[in-house]
Order: C-alpha cells, then structure tokens, then sequence
C-alpha cells in the first residue's frame, strides 16, 4: 500500500479545523442570544419553573435581657423544630436516609408516616443551627419544598425562678409576663425572607436576589437595673420567710436609695420560667404575676407617718404629746 499524498492529510486538517471552529462559533452564537439577546425571557422562564429558585425564611432573634452588670437574664436559644409535610417530599429511603444523618430522628419514623398516609408532622426534638443548615443543605439538594424549619421560641433564664415574675418568661412564641411582655415590642423583631435564583449547592447568586425580598431585623437589647446576686439573695430570704411564717406569698425589694434604680424585686410563690412545673402556689395563675407592681393594695400605716410629719412641721404638736385617736382627728 502507497502512503497518503501531504497534500490529502493537509486538506484534511483544514477542513477539521474550519469544522471545530464553525462549532464554537455556533456555541457562541447561541449562548450570546441566550444570554444577552433573550436574557429576559430566559429568566422569566427560569422563575416559571421555579428549579433554582429559593425561598428561604430569616428568623429575628428576640432581645436579650441584661443585668446592670451585662449578665444575661434572658437570652434565645438557637434551637428549631422540623416540619414535614409529606405529600411534598420524595417518598424514598434514601431521602429518608439523608433527613436521618442530618437531625438524627430515625429514617423509619419519616418513613412509617410516610406511608400511613399521614398529611403534616412537627417533631418536638429541637434541632441545633449546625443541624438546621444540614437540613437546609438536604432540602435543597433533594429539592424537599415540604421541610421547613422553625424557630422554637425558647429562652434560657439563668437565675431561673429566682428572677422569673420580674424578668417573665415566654409561653411557645408569646410573652407571658413580666419585662418579656411588658417590652415586646422593642424585644422582638421582624421575621424576614429572602427569594432569589440559587446555584447547585442552594446558595443564593449576589446579582439575582428578587427585589421583594424583606431583610430581617433583630429586637433590641434591654438593660436592666438589677444585680443578679442580690437578685438571688433577696429570692432566697423572701422565699425562706414565706415558708417559715406559713405565709401566702411574699416579696423583697431592694432599691438604691440616691438614685431610686431597683436592684432586686423578688417574691415567691413563683414559677419556672422554662415551662417547667409551678414552684409551690395555690393559684398558678397567680403566681406568675409580679406582685410588686400589680397586686393592689389598701393604703396603709404610712400615712399615719406623713400627717405626723405635717403635724410637727407646723407647729400643732410636739414630739412629746400624746394623742388618743379613736378613729379619726
């Protein structure tokens, strides 16, 4: 057999050539019309189909509650509860499986209610943030519009029912009493949600977060007057007091006499603020009431000791009389 002509091999190449640069040039073409040409209505029809779309909720942090000394009275804990709702979510093991790995409830639970036709479960188990983001991570790459995640509400109260009826403490996601209910609306915030196009891996692209996204915005802070250790003590004697005497409540308040701030404002019987049981009252209801400011009571001897006051200011009895009232003068 005779070798090919140089000539026949060169024309070959050319033509080989001039072919993969006529398939860039068509590549090019169309992505150029795809992207620049027809930009919007490719992304129109991206929104339409919703495949990289995302929605995903901000949650507020409610406010914390300080001491005079920045001690903590009342903080958030970062905990979640998982919501499925199980006709939006792929029926498999491995779905199951993945949901498992990254909450540590067990794949059969998802699994056996999956498939006895139930509609909605919440689980109780509250889930830590490293937690939330792999879940977040498995809803995104198994495209799961049916897990959701929200927050528990729940507070962590350092002094516990010691500062429970001045602090407060909150029922699910509601203040029930104290500085929690009374300061709601500078603790709490303002959920927000942000809606975008997203990549493969769920995050969002900088330049296509949709306009009608709202930023979420956290509660204020609050600084209180008290001092966390009198705070303990003067609960500690009021409580031992009430007990001692057979008493049906009682209560402490320690003030700083030049400029009037409150250290301490305890009483007891009380409660415990993290949903626990009620510590010792006849009236639960009751005891999560702060009587120091909302209990109402007659007027009592201490007006016997400002119309003495006026009585010597002006002159109409002296500090030796004696005076017999029968009742009124």
């Amino acid at each position: 057999m005779g070798m090919p002509k140089p000539s026949s091999n060169r024309g070959r190449l050319f033509y080989f050539t001039w072919g993969v640069l006529a398939l860039f040039g068509c590549a090019a073409v169309s992505q150029a019309r795809l992207q620049v040409f027809d930009r919007t209505a490719t992304l129109d029809r991206a929104k339409k189909t919703k495949r990289f779309t995302l929605t995903r909720p901000e949650y507020a942090r409610r406010g914390t509650i300080f001491d005079a000394d920045g001690r903590p009275l009342a903080i958030d804990q970062d905990t979640y509860e998982l919501n499925l709702s199980f006709d939006r979510i792929p029926r498999t093991d491995a779905f199951f499986l993945d949901l498992s790995a990254a909450t540590g409830i067990p794949a059969t639970d998802f699994a056996q209610l999956a498939f006895c036709g139930v509609d909605h479960k919440v689980w109780p188990e509250s889930l830590s943030a490293s937690q939330r983001r792999e879940v977040q991570d498995v809803k995104t790459r198994w495209k799961a519009d049916g897990v959701s995640l929200d927050p528990t509400g729940r507070r962590t109260y350092p002094l516990g029912e010691a500062a429970a009826n001045v602090v407060g403490a909150m029922m699910d996601t509601s203040p029930l009493n104290g500085l929690e209910r009374s300061q709601k609306t500078v603790l709490e915030g303002k959920n927000g949600v942000k809606i975008g196009l997203t990549d493969r891996q769920g995050n969002f692209l900088p330049m296509r977060i949709d306009p009608s996204s709202l930023p979420k915005r956290d509660g204020t802070n609050i600084t209180t007057t008290i001092d966390s250790d009198l705070q303990e003590q003067a609960f500690s004697e009021i409580r031992a007091a009430v007990i001692k005497n057979n008493a049906d409540d009682g209560v402490a308040v320690i003030m700083e006499p030049g400029t009037g701030n409150v250290l301490a404002m305890a009483s007891y019987p009380t409660f415990d603020p993290t949903g626990g049981s009620i510590a010792a009252p006849p009236d639960a209801r009751r005891s999560t009431n702060d009587p120091v400011v909302q209990d109402r009571l007659e007027p009592g001897s201490m007006f016997k000791i400002l119309t003495l006051a006026k009585g010597l200011n002006d002159g109409k009895i002296d500090p030796t009389a004696k005076i017999d009232c029968e009742g009124q003068l």
